[in-house]
């Protein structure tokens, strides 16, 4: 159902974002359910992995088809303007 549901979208046109929630940490951000990876042009990792005994949120892109893209793993703040990229040692 998920093919022909993302099949349909793309067909026409229609950009779609897809979110899935695990709760498993020790199986690789990589691994796809169901096949999904095949399925989608750009896979985005978003994280909120404990460093130094504090919450800090993590994004990396594992795919974007047709694009070339960063492999760093990058820590993100949300503010007012939206979201941040931090540079630096932990960013």
């Amino acid at each position: 159902m998920l093919t022909r549901l993302v099949d349909f979208l793309k067909v026409n046109g229609i950009t779609a974002l897809f979110t899935a929630l695990t709760s498993d940490h020790r199986r690789p951000a990589d691994v796809a359910e169901d096949g999904v990876s095949s399925l989608v042009d750009t896979w985005i990792s978003v994280r909120n992995p404990e460093n130094h005994g504090a919450r800090a949120r993590s994004l990396s892109i594992l795919k974007s088809r047709g694009m070339s893209h960063s492999s760093q793993v990058r820590e993100f703040v949300l503010t007012d303007d939206g979201v941040a990229l931090l540079d630096g040692p932990g960013g």
